[in-house]
């Protein structure tokens, strides 16, 4: 999960400057394409999740989604464009990323099946534990 530049700069300044930063009361995951434009098919729309320990697991833990997170398929068939990264975004539609990450494994989206993103497969296993 790579912090993007809007908060990389927003955690600089905190520890460099002594200004406050606080997340947001929540996030809305979006899918994205191998060249980072957002999934569009018929039925896809952001996801919500509130942005505490019971969506994203505990204190000095990798941040992981502990509850699933569904994005309804296609209402027509495809063929769809493969999700290869997500974003937590700052809201429903247009916003900023908080976050990015490339999925381990691309999902295709199938009519009428939903994707389901297990808790844990939105993950990223390298961020420093120390």
């Amino acid at each position: 999960m790579s912090l993007t530049a809007t908060v990389a700069r927003n955690v600089e300044d905190a520890l460099f400057r002594q200004t406050s930063f606080v997340g947001p009361a929540k996030f809305w995951v979006a899918l994205f394409d191998g060249t980072d434009t957002e999934l569009s098919y018929s039925g896809y729309g952001r996801q919500e999740v509130d942005n505490n320990s019971a969506s994203w697991g505990a204190n000095d833990t990798i941040p992981a989604n502990v509850v699933p997170i569904t994005f309804v398929g296609p209402t027509t068939a495809g063929p769809h464009t493969p999700a290869t990264a997500w974003k937590l975004m700052s809201a429903s539609t247009g916003g900023f990323a908080y976050v990015q990450h490339a999925l381990v494994t691309p999902r295709t989206p199938q009519q009428s099946v939903d994707m389901v993103f297990n808790a844990g497969d939105l993950s990223h296993a390298q961020l420093p534990t120390s």
